[in-house]
């Protein structure tokens, strides 16, 4: 998982403060995530919220909770290079999805 600069000291606290195997599991299953549609973005294919939500599904190799899944993607919205990917198909405020909409198409992995 890449990182977001500026953002691994966050990360690292973060998962410090989980050590233990439920909060660590949510760490897992992020990278899984990340992992995942970071090879997808590398080979050019274009992300949709269905590919996000298959590729969630996908990383789940701990049976996680619906709690770990909403911990898993706040992991990935602060910390994940392409964070903005996943707030963008998981966000309710307009103002902010037409943002991060834009930033999406001019880096082409948006469909």
């Amino acid at each position: 998982m890449k990182i977001k600069k500026g953002q691994e000291q966050v990360y690292q606290d973060w998962y410090d403060k989980n050590p233990d195997p439920y909060g660590n599991a949510c760490f897992r299953y992020a990278n899984n995530w990340a992992f995942i549609l970071e090879s997808k973005i590398k080979s050019g294919q274009k992300i949709t919220k269905e590919i996000i939500e298959q590729v969630s599904h996908d990383a789940d190799t701990e049976e996680i909770t619906g709690f770990m899944f909403g911990v898993a993607k706040s992991i990935l919205i602060n910390c994940w290079e392409y964070g903005h990917m996943i707030e963008y198909y998981y966000t309710n405020d307009e103002n902010k999805k037409k943002i991060l909409e834009r930033q999406l198409k001019l880096e082409r992995i948006l469909k």
